[in-house]
């Protein structure tokens, strides 16, 4: 027992805690993991202030994700219903590490990039490619989705089957259900929930749960989600070059850079979350859990990591695309949006690879992080 300096369970989370000596860094970073995946999932709070008004950014969310998936790029809501097709890929492959370090090695250098194609994608666009299946598209009312309000709007449900979509090596290490995965969104704007899952294979052991609410305010609100009182809080600015990395940095959409001709505003200076008018902030929720052995959290780590360059990289953009879509109405922007999946239907031909590239630089991300 020497070396073991206490134990004791908290009774307020009911959560083991076991303090050692630093010799023994690693057993601490083991026991936590365990007593993590008995008790809790990984939760995590993004707030993303934006020089736009709530309605404003209705409609350019809309566009964006229209325009971000002929780029294949990602982000907004739109990504975050369809980024599990990514998101499941990154959990399949973290499989394979355990099975072939070669496959492994191949699989992440060519083949894994491939799949950012499928990053924004959402339902209006995945209705053209065979791996969607379309089940729901009904309006909803509900006094429970959001607790304290009720909420209404439309509500979706729909499957992705990714078997033949994923590289040789998984097709043959999983079965068929492994690849089936469901989306269910309630778009009640400005709440909007998504639910991912793969009732098939992993059944309630699996699930990505992002909920959004944009709200008039420059992020100070607290709990507008309801969220876990002990969660990691991250507040995101779009004028932060180290949320996209050097690799996917791009002048014409630096908010620090861009000056919008049709309403002035842009340019904006270190200070601008407390300076800039209108003024608002999209709260994202995001919670994920992934239960299997020894590889669960790992898992739910490598998936929440990229999120912030996801949100990152599409808010930018969003927002230095705003000339060319603030004077839009939303029949507009819908004509765009069936312009778009015609253009994806040719581009899925296309050989050519885009795509931002995956985020696993730690050290940026902990500096961008507030722990609140």
């Amino acid at each position: 027992m020497d070396g073991w300096k206490e134990f004791y369970v908290p009774a307020e989370d009911k959560r083991a805690i076991i303090k050692l000596r630093k010799a023994h860094a690693d057993l601490i970073l083991s026991v936590w993991e365990v007593t993590r995946r008995r008790y809790g999932m990984i939760v995590k709070e993004y707030r993303i202030p934006l020089p736009l008004g709530v309605e404003e950014f209705k409609r350019g969310q809309l566009y964006a994700v229209a325009e971000c998936s002929k780029n294949e790029t990602g982000g907004g809501e739109g990504a975050e219903v369809c980024s599990l097709v990514l998101l499941f890929i990154f959990i399949l492959h973290h499989i394979l590490i355990y099975l072939d370090s070669f496959v492994y090695r191949f699989l992440a250098n060519y083949i894994l990039p491939t799949f950012n194609i499928m990053f924004v994608i959402f339902p209006t666009l995945m209705s053209s490619f065979s791996m969607f299946k379309f089940l729901k598209h009904e309006s909803f009312i509900s006094n429970t989705l959001c607790p304290g309000r009720t909420v209404s709007g439309i509500y979706t449900h729909n499957i992705y089957r990714l078997r033949s979509k994923a590289p040789w090596a998984l097709q043959k290490t999983l079965p068929a259900e492994a690849f089936e995965v469901h989306e269910e969104s309630w778009n009640a704007y400005p709440y909007c929930k998504t639910i991912i899952t793969n009732p098939g294979y992993m059944k309630n052991d699996f699930y990505i749960i992002i909920e959004s609410m944009h709200l008039a305010d420059n992020g100070r609100s607290e709990n507008v989600l309801n969220a876990p009182k002990k969660r990691e809080i991250m507040v995101l600015d779009i004028c932060d070059d180290r949320l996209i990395g050097k690799t996917d940095y791009c002048a014409e959409t630096d908010p620090k850079l861009f000056k919008s001709l049709k309403t002035s505003r842009g340019q904006l200076q270190p200070d601008w979350m407390n300076s800039t008018t209108p003024i608002m902030c999209c709260y994202k929720l995001v919670t994920i859990q992934f239960k299997w052995t020894g590889l669960g959290g790992m898992v739910e780590r490598t998936v929440q990591k990229q999120y912030p360059k996801v949100f990152g990289k599409f808010h930018r953009e969003m927002f230095c695309w705003l000339d060319n879509w603030i004077d839009l109405s939303m029949e507009e922007i819908r004509s765009i949006e069936v312009e778009t999946a015609l253009i994806l239907r040719r581009q899925l031909e296309d050989p050519e690879k885009r795509g931002t590239t995956c985020c696993d630089n730690e050290k940026d991300q902990q500096t961008i992080t507030h722990n609140m």
